[in-house]
């Protein structure tokens, strides 16, 4: 059962700690990222709230969706246990394109796999940053990795990437290749809940994992 259900902070079990946010530091977060990729100097203390989130939208493409339009109903930051990290998806993609191209069943962990044996390369994408990936993951653990920002639905599926696929991939990569999972931290925003979505996610994420399952 999916942890997000609860809006409670604090203390969860296994000694899992869990904050709230507001959407402010998420937007702050991600357009510092942003900016700095491309070596871009602005005082954010200095902007309002619209004024960060039309920057980061500047700098970004619709996965930014999550942060302006309605559904998001509340944000946490927390230190990613090893377990949930390897269940993490990647961004929504459709079918073969995109980030489904490096794993077709969107798994953060397929990919790695599929990074490691070669079975993705520079042609597959031209979304995934193979070689980025794989210099982020020979910088581990030593580099450490920036925080994740993900989204998840009130249901079993696991939370998606929607900033921080190289970084996630690459922390991946280290983990099969090596066995050791870098600590890795995250923004989580908790999605409202669609029954009818949220049945069909469960489906294809269970459908996901037989498969898996089943190489």
């Amino acid at each position: 059962m999916s942890t997000y259900r609860t809006r409670w902070s604090g203390t969860l079990p296994g000694g899992r700690e869990r904050r709230r946010v507001d959407r402010r530091t998420v937007v702050e977060h991600w357009c510092e990222r942003e900016l700095r990729k491309r070596g871009e100097a602005v005082d954010l203390s200095t902007r309002d709230d619209a004024e960060v989130l039309a920057l980061l939208m500047e700098h970004t493409t619709g996965e930014n969706g999550y942060l302006w339009k309605a559904g998001v109903d509340r944000w946490y930051h927390e230190r990613l246990p090893e377990g949930a990290f390897r269940q993490l998806r990647l961004i929504a993609s459709p079918a073969g394109t995109g980030w489904r191209a490096v794993a077709a069943d969107g798994s953060l962990l397929t990919a790695a796999d599929n990074l490691a044996d070669g079975t993705v390369t520079e042609e597959t994408t031209a979304l995934a940053d193979v070689e980025h990936v794989r210099r982020l993951a020979d910088d581990l653990p030593a580099a450490g990795v920036e925080d994740l920002v993900l989204v998840t639905r009130q249901s079993p599926a696991p939370p998606r990437i929607v900033d921080g696929n190289h970084r996630a991939l690459a922390v991946a990569l280290h983990l099969v290749e090596t066995g050791e999972y870098v600590p890795t931290s995250a923004y989580v925003g908790v999605v409202r809940s669609r029954p009818l979505a949220d049945l069909l996610d469960k489906v294809r994420w269970y459908a996901g994992r037989v498969l898996r399952d089943l190489r």
